[in-house]
C-alpha cells in the first residue's frame, strides 16, 4: 500500500527479516531512537549469529536504544549487559508473553512475526509510528508489579 506518503510492506522469509533490519541500521541516523518490545528468545532462535551479530553493529551506531522485552534467562542476561550494547533495557513482567517483537524509529515501526512462518510488517506512517513510540513510552514506564497508564501530555512531554 502506498498513499500520501505512506508505505506498508510485508516480508515473508528469514532472509527478507534479515534485509529489514539491515535496512533499519543503513537509515537510522545518530542520536536517533531505536525501540523494541519483544522477545529476545524467539528472535535469536530465527538466526542466532545475524542476530548476534545485528546488536553489535547496532551498538557501534551513536543512537538512543530502549529496548523492553519478555522476561527470560536469556533477557536477564541481556540486561546485565546492557552498557556493552548501548542498550537501556527493561524486563517486562513474567507473565508477558510475546510472540512478535515490535520495532520503532522515527522514519517507521516494523512487526516481527517471531514463529513461523517469520515475516515483517513494515510501515511508514507519521501517525502510526508516533502511536506505536507513545505506546512503548508507556510500556517503559511501567514497573514490574504494574502498569500505569500514561496521560498524552506526559508522553509529548518525554518525546520532545
Amino acid at each position: 500500500m502506498h498513499e500520501q506518503g505512506s508505505t506498508i510492506r510485508l516480508h515473508e522469509g528469514k532472509e527478507a527479516i534479515k534485509h529489514v533490519y539491515n535496512d533499519l541500521l543503513e537509515r537510522i541516523r545518530p542520536h536517533e531512537y531505536y525501540n523494541v518490545l519483544g522477545n529476545i528468545d524467539l528472535w535469536m532462535n530465527i538466526d542466532e549469529k545475524f542476530f548476534s551479530d545485528f546488536i553489535y553493529r547496532r551498538s557501534k551506531r551513536k543512537i538512543n536504544v530502549r529496548v523492553l522485552l519478555q522476561h527470560s534467562e536469556l533477557a536477564a542476561e541481556h540486561k546485565r549487559c546492557e552498557r556493552n550494547y548501548s542498550e537501556q533495557v527493561k524486563l517486562l513482567p513474567p507473565d508477558t508473553v510475546f510472540d512478535t517483537n515490535l520495532v520503532t524509529t522515527p522514519q517507521l515501526s516494523v512487526m516481527h512475526q517471531l514463529t513461523t512462518p517469520t515475516s515483517a510488517l513494515v510501515v511508514e506512517n507519521t501517525n502510526i509510528v508516533r502511536m506505536h513510540q507513545q505506546s512503548l513510552t508507556c510500556f517503559g514506564q511501567q514497573s514490574q508489579t504494574s502498569l500505569s497508564f500514561c496521560t498524552a501530555q506526559r508522553i509529548e512531554h518525554q518525546i520532545r
